[in-house]
């Protein structure tokens, strides 16, 4: 059933792309208009996976595609040099949305890669990957940025950190290179970055702890989200409950690339897992509390979900690979994970079709992030071919 849904969305995408209908998402609930490189970023693993997963009989067809998509990323006219791609247009926000956008546009590169084997794109990598400044004090890397300057740009968002790290060992991966001394350095690091609550759920924002004055501005930014969190009857994890899974998505696809030892000594790793097999989680991502975000956006999305995990960040999806990799065994959750992530894009498993009551603010984005299913599939496959 899963691949079937899959091969659906696959064809559904193809079909608006043929007849010019995908139009570019805008990044969820944050109404952030986008560029076509995160399209292209995630279509080129979705095409990538579905050939390394032999679900047609005839790949040929996509694999022109493919190579049409990779020229498009390569010569895009959002590329400005090094690793600077314009990803949004939205004023008082960076337009490569942090890290996460070049991390992205690796992770699509890599996967391309994998199945083309064309030296274009692995030129183009290290292109790239030379041009991410690292803050070697933080441990952390910056924004990509074509204007020199003496300020830190450091992406203080996790998952951001995480994801570019992922892509990192990726590359490592494709091109069968030494793992770079900044991403050892950044795993290293691991339980300073990873701050979690006593539950285990993955706090989204990191604290800057190099030195007093820094010390003492992550101090205050957090003494005024408590008094404005009592004050108001919010809270951080609302937002953070959609954000746990992708950043234990990350985690796996390491680990699945054979880099789980960078961090699975990590105590704070370990109790991130393990509230993902939480039924608390679950329900998190079940409701919505809007009301009570802290980072409580405008307009309201009026979904039955959390607007940060099923509707945007696919968490179903995410929840069946993390279970897969790292061999939770929870069936039973798992289950309860994928039908909440079908209903949300209108899927009938009995009919199987669409029927058009999609729960989401972004269904261009949604649908391109059907890709993470794609990595899964192609485990599945494998496995079933081995035994």
């Amino acid at each position: 059933m899963v691949e079937k849904f899959l091969k659906k969305s696959f064809e559904k995408v193809i079909n608006l792309l043929d007849n010019n209908q995908l139009k570019n998402g805008h990044n969820g609930p944050y109404r952030d208009k986008e560029t076509n490189v995160r399209e292209i970023s995630h279509l080129l693993v979705f095409y990538s996976n579905i050939i390394k997963s032999n679900i047609y009989t005839d790949n040929s067809k996509i694999k022109g595609q493919l190579i049409k998509l990779k020229d498009a990323l390569i010569n895009n006219e959002n590329y400005r040099g090094e690793a600077y791609f314009k990803f949004r247009i939205k004023p008082g926000k960076d337009e490569v949305n942090g890290v996460i956008g070049v991390a992205w546009v690796l992770e699509g590169l890599c996967a391309s890669y994998e199945v083309l084997k064309d030296k274009e794109i692995l030129v183009f990598l290290e292109k790239i990957i030379s041009s991410i400044k690292f803050n070697s004090k933080r441990s952390l890397w910056e924004r990509p940025t074509l204007i020199f300057s003496d300020e830190s740009g450091v992406d203080e968002t996790y998952n951001h950190q995480l994801w570019l790290a992922y892509g990192l060992v990726y590359y490592a991966k494709i091109s069968s290179s030494e793992i770079l001394p900044e991403v050892k350095l950044f795993f290293e690091k691991t339980d300073s970055h990873l701050n979690i609550h006593k539950n285990g759920l993955i706090v989204h924002a990191l604290r800057n702890k190099n030195g007093f004055k820094n010390k003492l501005k992550t101090f205050l930014k957090q003494m005024k989200i408590f008094v404005s969190t009592m004050k108001n009857s919010t809270s951080t994890k609302y937002k953070e409950e959609g954000y746990h899974m992708f950043s234990m998505y990350a985690f796996a696809r390491i680990s699945y690339l054979g880099f789980e030892s960078l961090f699975n000594t990590s105590i704070k790793f370990q109790k991130s897992l393990k509230y993902l097999t939480k039924e608390e989680l679950y329900i998190g991502l079940s409701s919505n509390a809007e009301s009570s975000d802290y980072y409580s956006i405008t307009p309201p999305s009026g979904l039955i979900y959390n607007r940060y995990g099923f509707p945007y960040n696919v968490s179903g999806f995410e929840f069946l690979y993390v279970n897969e990799i790292f061999n939770l065994k929870k069936e039973v959750l798992s289950k309860k994970y994928l039908k909440s992530q079908l209903d949300v894009y209108g899927f009938d498993v009995k009919t199987e079709k669409f029927d058009n009551n999609v729960k989401t603010e972004d269904i261009t984005n949604l649908f391109l992030r059907v890709y993470e299913l794609s990595f899964y599939i192609c485990i599945r496959r494998f496995q079933v071919k081995n035994n």
